[in-house]
């Protein structure tokens, strides 16, 4: 179920203002949407709530590259900053000395609170704190990757006595204990809590070392429970709680209870606290889990906050929303706006999205209104959600969003509020309204992220009046991708000129812009234009720009222009193309002759030039919105402003084979036209299919009228 929440890879871009459906491309929008997955509403949601920050990236406007427009949920883990934090608990970051072993995260930090353990007991004598240490250093765990090499884990040969001192032996118990429990695979975790249980008696005094080994002691209790409980619950990599003995369960939450009453200011306090969470999942006790998250999420302050908020939308969507594939939690149960936000707009997708489910009620909306109590600006916007993705009427939705013109910086709630305004308002033609609200919003200082939308919104709007100043020459829209869609998609031969001309052909706009007029040129058969552009915008070092493959870093991103340089082909004795300025030259003196046509299909077929227009994005977010009765523009989605038809291979092929010259130029052409549908029946040279039965007739008449070509001869099948 979860899938159905969130989670996927990336598939591509939205350049639509449409996010009602969910995709499992984790393409999101920074507002709260019912096409995001719900981590993402939960990290906007946690954001406006002050828990965290996001360190937006760079790359995000600068790159001419960057995919999985406007957000992707990878981008937004990443940008996460804690914004609280309690100051009595620590996150271990990635490095060289953690694990992918949870466990283990503890396993270098522990040793370094032992040594100030140690020097803090003045108990013992040096040497004994020497010894202990050593004791420590030989633990064997996978957690040092020690099992590969005995050697790493006794850097030195080290002895120990027989009998340790009275002083000495408690953390000589501890350190066997540890021991136990770091073995991984090998862990003895019911023989570690044993020896730490033995040691919870231990009269500290205001020995501040013994103070400090009490306390572990009582805290490693709770662990050894919990790794006890999933220990005996996981089998065959599948947890189930059934399975666990319930006085595990009763054992592990008295030593949470222990602690937290015992050691009301511990060093571990947080930790404990965080651990009820987890042993609230172990059991299944959902409810309990419901309330001790809503609980961290409004105690922020208290030295029991545990919450690494950068990773607690992930745990709300696996433990909580769907704790099992086939189970959610009842949206009844959840209390806190954060939770009930998040999941009602999970729950409030459209009807197709969903297979085992149906969407949320407005009547079981309403029934939670009370629940949103100081936060009924959420409670309104869930509302109007409703109305415009469930009801399609974006004319009740708008009685549920602010009548007040937009100002300051909005938060994520906010900000969605005006957004979703501005899309009803397109919905209902009310477009000019619309267009100043977007351009409102756009003039506003933002949150991070928020001015993918905006950008998008005048993007769009350029698309429409084909007024594209603004979005090239307004300091304030940053978005390189967008500009390098309208200059591949919906640029006009004199924009593209501005932009070549003002711009470096190293430059990635510039260098696209280049391309787009050499390659737009040829696929609608401007032939004169080609040879003019050619001479003004094709690199004189053209060659060197081969895409990936470029020797020089600086091009590895640029487009591929040495395909201009495109050398002609022999086919056969009687058909020879020449070079591709000699092919367009003789086209623009003969646009139908068939030999330089039939070499055009060549240089294409050999530069793949033809998918140079290929949409995956819109292709993909046209197969995701099965609702087609009110479509929402999609940038670049309009006609081409390149006078001409575009040049499909399939129909030259056709032009040259249906003349009444029966020539091996026909045969050729017969040929290539029957490839054009291999292997899938799909075609693959043009934008029109063909009935089978006239790919048959093609394929008999090769067969037949030319079957003495090396052509017929090897075409074995049709498609």
């Amino acid at each position: 179920m979860s899938a159905q929440a969130g989670g996927g890879e990336y598939c591509g871009s939205n350049f639509s203002l449409d996010n009602r459906y969910y995709n499992a491309c984790q393409i999101n929008f920074p507002t709260l949407d019912t096409g995001n997955d719900t981590q993402t509403n939960l990290y906007l949601l946690l954001a406006d709530k002050g828990l965290i920050t996001f360190d937006e990236p760079d790359t995000l406007h600068t790159s001419s590259y960057y995919y999985d427009f406007p957000l992707n949920l990878r981008t937004l883990k990443h940008a996460a900053v804690n914004q609280v934090q309690n100051p009595n608990q620590s996150f271990l970051e990635p490095s060289e000395t953690s694990n992918y072993a949870e466990y283990c995260n503890s396993f270098y930090t522990g040793k370094t609170a032992l040594e100030n353990a140690l020097t803090l007991d003045q108990a013992l004598t040096p040497k004994e704190r020497a010894q202990l240490m050593q004791f420590r250093d030989a633990i064997r765990s996978e957690c040092a990757n020690s099992f590969d090499d005995e050697a790493a884990a006794l850097k030195e040969t080290a002895t120990f006595p027989l009998k340790w001192s009275v002083h000495a032996q408690p953390y000589a118990d501890y350190i066997m204990a540890t021991q136990l429990f770091y073995l991984g695979k090998k862990s003895d975790f019911d023989s570690a809590h044993n020896l730490y249980s033995a040691l919870t008696t231990l009269d500290a005094g205001d020995n501040a070392g013994r103070a400090w080994l009490l306390d572990t002691v009582n805290y490693m209790l709770i662990r050894t429970g919990i790794n006890r409980i999933y220990q005996q619950g996981a089998q065959d990599y599948v947890y189930d709680h059934k399975t666990v003995d319930p006085r595990l369960f009763a054992s592990t939450q008295s030593a949470i209870n222990t602690y937290l009453s015992r050691f009301k200011k511990g060093q571990y306090t947080a930790s404990a606290r965080g651990l009820q969470r987890r042993l609230y999942w172990l059991s299944g006790k959902q409810e309990q889990l419901v309330d001790e998250i809503e609980w961290q999420i409004e105690h922020t302050k208290s030295l029991a906050f545990n919450l690494d908020s950068r990773r607690l939308p992930e745990e709300i969507e696996r433990r909580l929303f769907f704790p099992d594939s086939d189970k959610q939690v009842d949206i009844n149960v959840l209390n806190d706006p954060i939770l009930l936000t998040s999941f009602a707009l999970y729950r409030l997708r459209p009807a197709s999205d969903f297979m085992n489910t149906k969407p949320i009620t407005l009547a079981a909306l309403e029934r939670l209104k009370p629940k949103f109590k100081g936060s009924m600006d959420l409670y309104q916007y869930l509302i109007a959600t409703y109305y415009f993705v469930q009801e399609n009427n974006p004319k009740r939705a708008l009685t549920y969003l602010p009548t007040a013109a937009p100002t300051g910086k909005l938060s994520y709630t906010q900000f969605s509020q005006y957004a979703l305004k501005a899309k009803a308002l397109q919905q209902l033609g009310r477009t000019d309204e619309a267009n100043t609200l977007w351009q409102q919003l756009h003039t506003l200082p933002k949150q991070p992220f928020q001015n993918t939308v905006t950008e998008l919104a005048l993007a769009l709007h350029a698309d429409k009046t084909n007024d594209y100043r603004s979005l090239f020459t307004d300091t304030s829209i940053q978005s390189q991708t967008l500009k390098m869609r309208v200059i591949k998609y919906s640029a006009d031969p004199i924009l593209l000129k501005q932009i070549a001309d003002n711009h470096a052909n190293t430059n990635a706009l510039g260098a696209e812009a280049r391309y787009a007029l050499l390659a737009k040129s040829l696929i609608h058969g401007r032939y004169d234009d080609y040879l003019t552009y050619q001479q003004r915008y094709l690199p004189k070092d053209a060659q060197k720009y081969q895409g990936y493959s470029s020797k020089d870093e600086t091009l590895k991103h640029l487009p591929t222009f040495s395909q201009f340089n495109w050398q002609g082909k022999h086919i056969s004795p009687h058909i020879k193309c020449q070079n591709l300025t000699t092919t367009v030259t003789r086209l623009s003196k003969r646009p139908n002759d068939r030999l330089q046509t039939l070499c055009l299909t060549e240089f294409m077929y050999d530069t793949d030039l033809t998918s140079y227009l290929d949409d995956y994005d819109k292709e993909f977010r046209y197969i995701v919105d099965d609702d087609p009765s009110k479509p929402y523009p999609y940038l670049g989605d309009v006609p081409s402003r390149f006078a001409g038809q575009t040049l499909s291979r399939l129909d030259i092929y056709r032009a040259i084979f249906t003349d009444s010259q029966d020539d091996e130029l026909s045969a050729y052409a017969l040929h290539r036209a029957i490839g054009c549908f291999a292997s899938s029946g799909n075609n693959q040279c043009g934008d029109k299919q063909v009935d089978l039965s006239v790919r048959k007739a093609w394929f008999k008449r090769l067969k037949s009228d030319f079957s003495h070509t090396t052509w017929a001869k090897n075409q074995k099948y049709y498609w």
